[in-house]
């Protein structure tokens, strides 16, 4: 979840661009979530920049929560997306994405999209740019997964402040998740 939403990892994803020149510009935790907001530069590769009517939506900021057990982000209330973790067990996760974008817009015209024809970009774009970026994050995340098996007790080098507090967040919740097994597992056995 972290890896979604530290935008500093933008060189990973350099081929899409899905954002560029990321910088936080504000972040808070509870016992539940983290808040943070990002000024960018959204949609801002080849395919996804030319759809993207920058004319009607705020492409130059971004908003992200992580509520556990989802995240969102919402860009110019226009572009959306959740994510849900779903825990197998201490080392796997299944996530699941949900995108939303209200409406695209035709290149070269500035006409936004009706819904049936913004669905039809959107399954074209599926395998030409979510499912390419989302591999490499998933690339990216087994990889530091194998490291930290590895190197657990090894200083974290993080420079975004966000990424221990989702760290933390995760943790905690993990945490709360096996207390109350064990709990009931202890009022079933007496």
């Amino acid at each position: 979840m972290d890896n979604i939403c530290d935008f500093s990892h933008a060189f990973l994803h350099r081929k899409y661009q899905p954002f560029i020149d990321a910088k936080l510009t504000h972040h808070e935790a509870d016992d539940d979530r983290v808040y943070l907001t990002y000024d960018t530069y959204m949609a801002g590769g080849r395919i996804s920049g030319i759809f993207v009517d920058r004319n009607r939506v705020n492409t130059r900021s971004i908003e992200l929560c992580y509520q556990y057990p989802y995240q969102w982000t919402n860009t110019g209330d226009s572009i959306k997306n959740w994510s849900f973790m779903l825990p197998i067990d201490e080392k796997t996760t299944r996530v699941f994405f949900l995108f939303y974008f209200d409406a695209l817009t035709i290149p070269l015209l500035s006409i936004k999209t009706p819904k049936w024809l913004t669905q039809f970009v959107l399954n074209l774009a599926k395998p030409l740019v979510f499912k390419p970026i989302l591999e490499e994050d998933g690339v990216a995340l087994e990889a530091e997964m194998l490291a930290y098996e590895s190197y657990w007790d090894a200083p974290p080098i993080e420079l975004n402040p966000v990424v221990p507090m989702f760290q933390r967040l995760t943790a905690r919740k993990w945490e709360e998740h096996l207390t109350r097994n064990q709990n009931t597992e202890l009022s079933e056995v007496s």
